[in-house]
């Protein structure tokens, strides 16, 4: 199962955790009431109310510490952004079929500790994730996830994939205007392209333009962290059924 899929349960289950287990407790300024707080606020999508309970950043942060290097040359910015997306995704999913009731609290005086029972999609085993709460303003906030690290190896692989892909169609497009300056200057569009002088070149994206004459260009762009490539074509390259100037992406096998 994917990171990404699991930190969705993570947060999803702490705020239905929330709202079956605090109802039973209704102590105010309790890491267990500041939970149900935090789940009427995702309801009400009040995202104010969300972040008055649940510090996201820290969140994300605890996530892409405890998951340890990814095998990608990724900064650890980017990581964060995208685990705070997911969780912030989590929020308005509907997982409250993967609950299966509180672990145990445990509550010092700067510290709190919520554990969280979560079934598994296989539905014949479950896990126990920890939610970090300290006190903030008179009441507790989630400041992180803890005890699911080995479970998150590959949660970020679709995002980072698409992410990848953005770059390199903006490295296409990037290519059409730079070719197009060069074509107004030489009537002809060039295969090479050092001497594309607007052209600026994106990190980790290679280009390689196959075919350039007066009439049209094709050219290919690979991403040293992906196996997909994106292609595109203007003028009389641009083959059948295909948009000119507009990027078509795909991995091996899929085209």
């Amino acid at each position: 199962m994917s990171r990404f899929r699991l930190a969705l349960i993570v947060v999803s289950a702490l705020l239905v955790a929330a709202v079956i287990t605090a109802r039973r407790r209704q102590v105010r300024r309790s890491p267990l009431y500041s939970l149900q707080r935090l789940a009427d606020a995702a309801r009400a999508k009040d995202r104010v109310g969300i972040e008055q309970y649940l510090d996201v950043t820290r969140v994300a942060e605890s996530v892409v510490d405890a998951a340890g290097p990814s095998g990608e040359e990724v900064s650890r910015p980017l990581l964060v952004t995208l685990v705070e997306q997911s969780l912030w995704s989590a929020l308005t999913d509907s997982l409250s079929r993967r609950y299966a009731g509180i672990a145990g609290v445990v509550q010092e005086a700067r510290v709190a500790r919520v554990g969280v029972r979560l079934r598994l999609p296989d539905g014949d085993s479950a896990l126990v994730v920890h939610l970090r709460m300290e006190p903030a303003d008179g009441h507790w906030r989630v400041v992180a996830v803890e005890d699911f690290a080995p479970y998150l190896q590959a949660s970020l692989e679709p995002r980072l994939e698409r992410a990848y892909e953005l770059e390199m169609r903006s490295a296409l497009r990037n290519l059409v205007n730079a070719e197009g300056m060069y074509f107004a200057d030489h009537g002809t569009y060039t295969q090479s392209v050092g001497v594309l002088t607007y052209f600026n070149a994106t990190p980790d994206v290679n280009l390689e333009i196959s075919a350039a004459t007066r009439d049209g260009w094709k050219a290919v762009a690979r991403h040293q962290k992906t196996r997909a490539e994106c292609r595109i074509a203007v003028g009389t390259a641009v083959a059948p059924g295909d948009a000119a100037g507009q990027p078509q992406c795909a991995r091996p096998g899929e085209r």
